[in-house]
């Protein structure tokens, strides 16, 4: 164990669990189901595009607080479909709910995930997650995926009333794990939202960096795959 660091936080969306690919697989089987004749002059890549667009601006504003949760579970669909101009409610509420009752049985994790976790957990260290996220899925996705049992403490954005980078989910789950700043570090992808939110409370950071091979210059450290955690724990 590093003599350093002794709590891990880790991000758990697009840092462990591939998002990008359990979103797609989710929604193309929900789009498929709800294929009706609104739907059928629209590629499902052109529809998946614009709404990840969407979706991600979305989960900023409520990152930013200018959204509530039942807000950005609503509205991004909304928007999504009118671009194509579908304006059945009916239609856009039960793809909403389909979506959002598959997508935490998809099991995509980022490559290395799990054997750096284990790695982790033999060396002694405690883990938590630090996720903007709502409790009830962000729990599916871990137990389908097979991770739940590595990590001591899950704190959401939901359960803590405000989301990263707000130093109050940290002090939370700092809280929680009865550590302090000196000893953790966070690790996640999200430059603005996870390394600022660490930046700003003071703990060291790492930035995985899953898409190109930039260095963050505000993190602590940066890796490129999860596995290059053994060279700082």
């Amino acid at each position: 164990m590093s003599n350093k660091y002794k709590h891990i936080f880790f991000d758990l969306d697009h840092t462990l669990w591939d998002f990008s690919k359990n979103a797609r697989q989710a929604m193309e089987i929900v789009y498929d189901s709800q294929k009706t004749q609104s739907l059928t002059k629209v590629d499902f890549n052109t529809f998946f595009s614009y709404y990840s667009q969407i979706n991600d601006l979305y989960w900023r504003l409520y990152a930013q607080g200018k959204i509530t949760q039942e807000d950005l579970k609503k509205k991004r669909f909304t928007k999504a479909f009118a671009h194509f101009l579908v304006f059945n409610e009916t239609l856009i509420q039960t793809f909403a709910k389909e979506y959002l009752q598959l997508l935490p049985f998809q099991t995509n994790l980022f490559h290395n995930c799990k054997p750096i976790l284990e790695y982790i957990k033999e060396q002694g260290y405690r883990m938590h997650i630090i996720t903007n996220g709502f409790d009830d899925i962000q729990h599916l996705k871990m137990k389908h995926s097979g991770i739940t049992d590595y990590f001591n403490n899950v704190v959401t954005s939901e359960k803590a009333g405000v989301a990263k980078p707000n130093k109050g989910i940290f002090e939370l789950a700092i809280k929680l794990a009865s550590c302090n700043l000196q000893e953790s570090i966070m690790i996640g992808d999200n430059i603005d939202i996870d390394i600022a939110g660490a930046v700003a409370i003071g703990m060291d950071s790492v930035h995985i960096n899953h898409i190109d091979n930039t260095i963050c210059s505000q993190s602590t450290y940066t890796f490129f795959d999860l596995i290059d955690l053994k060279q700082i724990l």
